[in-house]
């Protein structure tokens, strides 16, 4: 092999029209005298009418924030519990665990589930799902799973992380719905900036103890009215969905439909199964050979797989780290059913 490919989900990289944009950016906010002062506590006006103009959202409902994780610990100070989807990315179900006593890891047919939420009021709990593109399986609500949202959304407060919204389609907000993202999927976990967007920011913003600084505020309003969302979508999220689109084929050609029935071609990841009790052993073989994914348990998944992720991959390197995972894949589930075979056949198989 040539070089590693790295599926695990690499920093996303900055192109250079966009680092000189950056450069304008901070040169321009220099210039204003005001810069270093303390910021508003809901954010820079700025900033939130050019938030506001992206994400077709009124600029008062807006509530700058420095990521979803910080959003998260914010919006963990107004209720008694929280339930959070399973699978999931684990950083903000770490937040809200230092947060609150309990958070309740439950599937989005648990939490849509209107019989279980029948009869409580607003106060009863947060309810946090994904859309688009849902991490670690590129899961997807579906038009009936809006309608559910927009009626458990009557009783609790619904949250939807939209951290993947360039990714793929973006959902417009229900009434009452909380959406909350960050720019960290195109610039980088660095990137330092979010959001969270619905009614009540006023009151949310007396409960951030922290905020971006004013003059980063700035540097970015100018650097997305300037075109640097364009500039970081071109270089991130339209390779990424080639090389999703690369891998899930080749997979499809090598090992069938049945290790991904539900993957949609564009996600930025997939969950893949493995035979159980392999998990680990699976990852560190792919490794020997030059491929880095991630566990599934790392995301919450209720069974044994492996995540991988296409941020950063090449529509070559993808298509070949398909054919050796799903060379691997049906390799082990071979071995995996021969084993069962020769338990039977030896008396370790079905009761009668």
């Amino acid at each position: 092999m040539d070089h590693p490919v790295d599926l695990t989900g690499p920093q996303a990289t900055w192109p250079a029209a966009g680092l000189r944009l950056w450069r304008e950016a901070t040169d321009h906010v220099l210039g204003l005298p005001d810069s270093w002062h303390p910021p508003p506590l809901q954010g820079d006006r700025g900033l939130r009418e050019v938030l506001g103009v992206i994400l077709d959202e009124n600029p008062d409902d807006v509530l700058v924030t420095s990521g979803v994780r910080a959003g998260a610990s914010v919006m963990a100070r107004t209720a008694r519990s929280f339930s959070h989807e399973q699978p999931s990315f684990t950083g903000t179900v770490a937040v809200l665990r230092s947060c609150r006593r309990e958070v309740n890891l439950q599937s989005w047919a648990e939490l849509l589930d209107l019989r279980r939420h029948g009869g409580r009021t607003g106060s009863a709990g947060v309810i946090w799902l994904t859309d688009p593109w849902r991490n670690p399986d590129g899961a997807t609500l579906t038009l009936d799973d809006w309608s559910r949202v927009a009626a458990v959304a009557q009783t609790h407060q619904v949250v939807v992380n939209e951290v993947y919204r360039w990714f793929g389609k973006a959902a417009s907000r229900p009434a009452h719905v909380w959406m909350t993202g960050s720019l960290s999927k195109l610039a980088g976990s660095g990137a330092g900036l979010g959001w969270i967007r619905g009614t009540g920011m006023d009151g949310l913003a007396r409960r951030q103890h922290a905020r971006p600084s004013l003059f980063w505020q700035r540097c970015w309003a100018y650097f997305l009215a300037h075109g640097g969302l364009e500039l970081l979508i071109d270089h991130t999220v339209l390779p990424t969905a080639e090389a999703s689109r690369a891998f899930l084929d080749e997979l499809v050609r090598v090992a069938g439909t049945e290790y991904c029935p539900d993957a949609v071609a564009g996600s930025p990841f997939l969950l893949l199964p493995v035979p159980h009790a392999t998990t680990n052993e699976f990852v560190s073989r792919l490794a020997t050979e030059g491929y880095r994914v991630g566990p599934g348990d790392d995301f919450l998944a209720r069974s044994p797989s492996v995540r991988v992720c296409f941020v950063g991959v090449s529509d070559a390197d993808a298509r070949r780290a398909a054919r050796t995972i799903g060379t691997r894949l049906l390799a082990d589930a071979s071995f995996k059913a021969e084993s069962h075979r020769a338990e039977g056949r030896t008396g370790g198989g079905a009761r009668h």
